[in-house]
Parts: C-alpha cells; sequence; structure tokens
C-alpha cells in the first residue's frame, strides 16, 4: 500500500514531466514565424514541397519549375503538412520540422527508458531538446533533423527487437522500415549508419546467430518495401536521376569532387569541436560521462549488454564516417546528437552514486567556468564575424545573443551551487530551464541574422504587385536556388555568366537559366525586367553593381532588387511599389528612386 511520501513523490514526479513536456513543447515552436527564410536552403526546400501541393505530384521533386534531384522527398513531404494547414508562411514552412524534432525527443525516451531506466529516459529527452544543435536545426529548414530523428527510429527498434525476442520479427521490421525513411530523408547514408552500428554491436558482442534469424529478412523486406519504390519511380521517369542523385550527390560529395563543388568542408579538428558545440552545454560534462561509464559495473542480460555498446557505436559510426571524407560539413555531426542524449540521460540519472567529494568539486567548477567565460565568449561575438557580418547586423545581433549567455550563465550558476549543496535535481533543472528560456533570445538572433540573408524583406515589396508578364531574375553566383520562388509564388530566372558553372537541371529546363547576353538584350527590351542581386559577404563574394539604366527598388545592405527602364516607366513600378535606397534622385516618371546611369 502506498505511503503518503510514496503519493507525495509520485505526484512530484508527475509535475515535472508535465511542465517539462510542456516547455519542451512551446519551446519547440516559439519564434517560428519571426524568422524569413534563409537563402538558399529554406526556401529551395520550402518552394519544393510548395510545389508538390501546387502540381498534385508528391513523387517528383521540383524546383523553379524543373525536378531537383539532389535530395529524397521525404523532409519535402514533411514541410508540405504544415503548408497545407498554416499556409505559405515562415510558420507553415517550419512547422512540420519542428513536429519531427519533438517526435526525436519522445524516441529518445522511449530508448533511455529501455536501456537505463524510466528516470534517465525522461533526462535523455530533456538533454536533447535543450541541446544548442538541436534547438537551432529544429527551426532551419535543413533535412539533418529529419534524417537523425529516422536514424533514432531506426535504432530504438532494433533495441526493442534485441531485448524482446518473441517480438523481433515485428521490431526489426519496424527497424528496417524507419531505415528506409532514411534513405528517403538523405539517401544513402540512411544505410550506412544502421549497418556500421548494428554491424558493429553483432562483431564486438560476438552474436552471429542474430544474423540467422527470420527478423533479418523482414528488416531487409521492410527496407526495401520503404526505400525501393520512390527511387525506383525516379530512375525510370527521370532521365539522368541515377548520375545526378547517386553519383555526383552521393559518391562524388563523398569525395569532394561533387559538381558543382559549391561548399567548403570543415576541417578534421572544426568537425571534431562541432560534434561538442552541438551538444553544449551538456558536452561540457563529457570527461565526467566518460569515467562514470568506464568505473559502471556491467551486466550480461540483453538490456545491460546493449546500455554498454549501442550509444558510443552509434557516436562512433557518425563521428568515423565522416572523418574519412573531406566533403563533411560542420552539421554533419547532428546525428550523434541522440547517442550523446542518452550517455548526458543516464550519467545524470546516476549521479548521486558517484557522490565523492572531489566529483562535485570538479563538476561544479565546470558549471562555474561555464557562467564566467560566457561574458567573454559574448564580447568575442563581433570579432568573430569580422567582414562577413557587417557591424549593422552585428548590433541588432547582441542585445539577443546576450541575452543567451545571460540564461546559460545564471543556470550554470545554480547548478554549480546546487551540485556543491548535492541537489543534484535541481542543478539538472537550473540548466534544462535556462536553455528552455534562452528559445526566446536565440529567436532574436536568427531573425536579426536572417533579415540578412534573407531575400524575403526584400521582395515583400514588389511580391503582390508584379504583372503577370514580367520577368523576375535573380543573380547569386555561388548558388543556383533560391527563395524566389516560394515568396514570389512563380518561376524566377537564373543569371548564368560566361564561364561559370553551375548546377545541372534535369528534365525540362527551358528558361531556367538566362545567359548574359539574353538579358542584355532583355533588360534594354520594353519587356518590364525585375533583378534580385544577393551577394552577401559572409559568402566572401563582392557586390556586383547593377545594370546600365537600373532603378534600385529596394536595398538590404549588400543586396537589392532593381528594375530596366521599361519597369520603371510603368505604373507598376512608379505608383506602387514603395523605393527606399540611399542615393536618389528623380525618375523617369518623377517619381523618388534611387537610379544608376
Amino acid at each position: 500500500m502506498a505511503t503518503n511520501a510514496d503519493m507525495g513523490d509520485r505526484l512530484r514526479n508527475f509535475l515535472i514531466v508535465v511542465v517539462l513536456a510542456v516547455g519542451v513543447s512551446l519551446a519547440a515552436f516559439t519564434g517560428l514565424s519571426r524568422v524569413p527564410l534563409f537563402q538558399p536552403i529554406e526556401g529551395l526546400n520550402s518552394n519544393v514541397a510548395q510545389s508538390m501541393i501546387e502540381s498534385g505530384d508528391w513523387w517528383v521533386p521540383r524546383h523553379n519549375g524543373c525536378v531537383y534531384a539532389d535530395k529524397p522527398p521525404l523532409f519535402y513531404w514533411v514541410t508540405a503538412i504544415g503548408l497545407e494547414i498554416f499556409g505559405e508562411t515562415e510558420f507553415g514552412a517550419r512547422f512540420g520540422l519542428a513536429l519531427v524534432g519533438l517526435t526525436e525527443v519522445l524516441l529518445v525516451y522511449f530508448l533511455g527508458r529501455l536501456l537505463y531506466g524510466k528516470t534517465a529516459g525522461l533526462l535523455s529527452a530533456a538533454v536533447l531538446a535543450t541541446s544548442v544543435g538541436h534547438m537551432i536545426f529544429t527551426r532551419l529548414m535543413m533535412v539533418d533533423a529529419t534524417f537523425s530523428t529516422c536514424l533514432t527510429a531506426t535504432l530504438l527498434c532494433f533495441a526493442l527487437g534485441y531485448v524482446r525476442e518473441r517480438q523481433r520479427l515485428w521490431w526489426w521490421t519496424m527497424a528496417g522500415m524507419a531505415a528506409g525513411l532514411a534513405v528517403l530523408a538523405k539517401s544513402l547514408i540512411g544505410t550506412v549508419f544502421p549497418v556500421l552500428t548494428i554491424g558493429l554491436f553483432i562483431i564486438l558482442t560476438r552474436q552471429w546467430q542474430l544474423l540467422k534469424t527470420r527478423a533479418v529478412a523482414g528488416a531487409v523486406l521492410g527496407f526495401l518495401a520503404v526505400a525501393l519504390p520512390w527511387h525506383f519511380y525516379m530512375i525510370v521517369q527521370v532521365p539522368g536521376f541515377a548520375y545526378c542523385h547517386f553519383w555526383n550527390e552521393q559518391v562524388l560529395r563523398f569525395l569532394n569532387r561533387r559538381e558543382p563543388l559549391d561548399f567548403v568542408g570543415a576541417p578534421l579538428p572544426v568537425f571534431f569541436i562541432s560534434v561538442l558545440v552541438w551538444a553544449l552545454p551538456w558536452s561540457l560534462t563529457l570527461p565526467h560521462i566518460a569515467w562514470s561509464f568506464w568505473r559502471r559495473k556491467p551486466g550480461d542480460t540483453p538490456t545491460e549488454i546493449l546500455a554498454r555498446f549501442l550509444p558510443w557505436l552509434w557516436l562512433g559510426s557518425v563521428i568515423g564516417f565522416f572523418a574519412l571524407t573531406k566533403g563533411r560539413l560542420f552539421y554533419y555531426s547532428l546525428p550523434t546528437l541522440p547517442a550523446f542524449a542518452l550517455l548526458t540521460g543516464w550519467f545524470w540519472s546516476a549521479i548521486a552514486q558517484r557522490d565523492g567529494k572531489r566529483f562535485r568539486l570538479t563538476l561544479a567548477a565546470v558549471m562555474i567556468v561555464v557562467a564566467m567565460g560566457t561574458a567573454p565568449a559574448i564580447l568575442m561575438v563581433p570579432q568573430l564575424g569580422g567582414q562577413a557580418v557587417p557591424e549593422e547586423i552585428t548590433r541588432q545581433m547582441l542585445p539577443h545573443i546576450l541575452g543567451i549567455g545571460i540564461c546559460l550563465a545564471l543556470g550554470s550558476i545554480v547548478g554549480g551551487i546546487a551540485i556543491l549543496l548535492r541537489r543534484y535535481r535541481l542543478a539538472f533543472v537550473a540548466l534544462t530551464g535556462a536553455m528552455l528560456t534562452s528559445v526566446i533570445p536565440l529567436s532574436g538572433t536568427l531573425k536579426a541574422f536572417g533579415e540578412y540573408v534573407s531575400l524575403g524583406p526584400l521582395v515583400s515589396s514588389i511580391r503582390t504587385t508584379l504583372g503577370p508578364d514580367d520577368v523576375v531574375v535573380h543573380r547569386f553566383v555561388r548558388d543556383d536556388n533560391s527563395e524566389l520562388p516560394f515568396y514570389l509564388h512563380r518561376k524566377v530566372r537564373i543569371l548564368k555568366r560566361p564561364g561559370e558553372f553551375h548546377q545541372p537541371i534535369l528534365g525540362d529546363h527551358e528558361g531556367y537559366y538566362i545567359e548574359q547576353e539574353e538579358f542584355d538584350s532583355l533588360w534594354q527590351s520594353d519587356q518590364p525586367v525585375f533583378l534580385m542581386v544577393s551577394h552577401p559577404l559572409f559568402l566572401g563574394m563582392k557586390p556586383e553593381p547593377p545594370p546600365p539604366g537600373a532603378t534600385i527598388l529596394r536595398r538590404n545592405l549588400d543586396a537589392f532588387i532593381c528594375c530596366n527602364p521599361a519597369a520603371a516607366r510603368s505604373s507598376l513600378a512608379a505608383q506602387k511599389v514603395p523605393l527606399t535606397g540611399s542615393r536618389k534622385g528623380p525618375g523617369r516618371d518623377g517619381s523618388d528612386r534611387e537610379r544608376t546611369d
């Protein structure tokens, strides 16, 4: 019979779970509508989902009217959910990704509970939800968070099947289907990490008999049932898809020879550091986690064996694979976050068992060092940008970054004091609460930076006033992808200069590119033409001057939108488009605008 003390503990634990669930859910959706879509990747992904909804073709991804074969469709399907429900807004575009982030938190809870117990599962979920990488990349429309979620689902289903032998066929078939979703999220690499992690587990534990069960066949069939249909359809229906999607985007990217080579791979030390950065603030306790895990007494039950190997093999598979390629980017380490969250959740759930004086002092010292180092780190932010981020944007970002630093410093101070007092639960709650609170200034930081790198604020001046026959051209040297089709809801032509290598376009791509000679002729004609020039300095590009006779309609630091004389003479440009600029003069129709001669 439960005593009053037991009932009180249960009620307290229930309230903690409710508060944590509400806090994580609110944090997941906070600020999604405040930040304009970053160029080019967020606008590109949004436009692909937008095109699927408009055309009704959910099989062939299309961007700006042409087949986009770089990535599989799962992320676009997820994005389309929010666009269908909330319309073509920033919140609608990011809604599906936020749901994916919450799903990953839930999956980590179940996996942590299976491996280390209910408390560890809850703490692991909280760690993932409040890690820097998870908080950022479930707000930026990139495929990596979706891929990480599918990988987590794959390993959870494998673990359930390994522990529950009678249900192994069912769970391993589900694991194969989840791996198929991982392939539909990020192509062939979706098979690499599950095979590496599970294969190394079987090798290290010498459980070769696992490969002889019917469950393996179920996993293969489940994988093929999910992953094969879309790829087969695209190979048959889209000429050149196999080369572009598999060889160029997968093999050549791994070899750092992708065409076009429009990215710079992260050096190996930077990549290793990124693993720790995305896991902040929890990665600061990594030495304590490793030491505690090493001293942990292993058991010989299936659950204990799995708990001892799975998270570390997961980490090693992701880090080891990307250590072999020069085509790695700094955010490719995101799939390590769930594994690190599992280890961190176990550490905090068992921290009272390592209640030595030296242990408490070193752990509290880490917290205090974090608090003391926050202010110098904040002051370094303007210098880190150098000339890449204009001073004006840095000033706008700085108060929000300072807010993030204050949240982290306060949480670290409270956590350090709580550890010294052996109030470990309070220490964990302090760090968790600090990170959840930092979502508000984080959204402000992304908004300030987004208004610089996004074209959304610029094109708002012409979005509702473009004529049906007006031509919109985008000039962006480093990337052919543009968010203009999403914001303008129309096809945009990409200006291509002689000698520049551009991304090959599959299928019907007539009118996608416009050569310089054709553009010059069109610019001098009676056809209204609007040109968007975006050369952000943070990409290391020098801003280009506008074409002769251009009228600058709006400028945002080193990016601007202008129109040709024909558009300037039209009543659309003269009367309806708000004009701003630093150097103004009378236009041909007498209105005030910035002109070039």
